[in-house]
């Protein structure tokens, strides 16, 4: 149990990573194109070994949209 909850979070920081680095290092238009790709491409994989309606794809959805989200205040905020 404590081994899946552990896998889970990993997973979790990594895409946080993988769309944190693709929203800032991607000009305006295609990167949030990327984001969805990415976001629907993740959370596919997710319901593959999870099923589609588990509490971790989502959460693992939301937390997908959350961080997209705050980096795009984010940057608004900072230019």
């Amino acid at each position: 149990m404590f081994a899946t909850l552990l896998a889970s979070l990993m997973v979790l920081i990594l895409s946080a990573g993988l769309l944190f680095v693709t929203t800032t290092q991607i000009n305006h238009p295609l990167n949030l194109v990327v984001d969805v790709v990415i976001i629907l491409g993740l959370t596919l994989i997710s319901s593959h070994f999870f099923g589609l309606i588990s509490w971790f794809t989502i959460c693992y959805f939301i937390v997908m949209i959350l961080v997209v989200t705050g980096l795009y205040f984010w940057r608004a905020r900072t230019v």
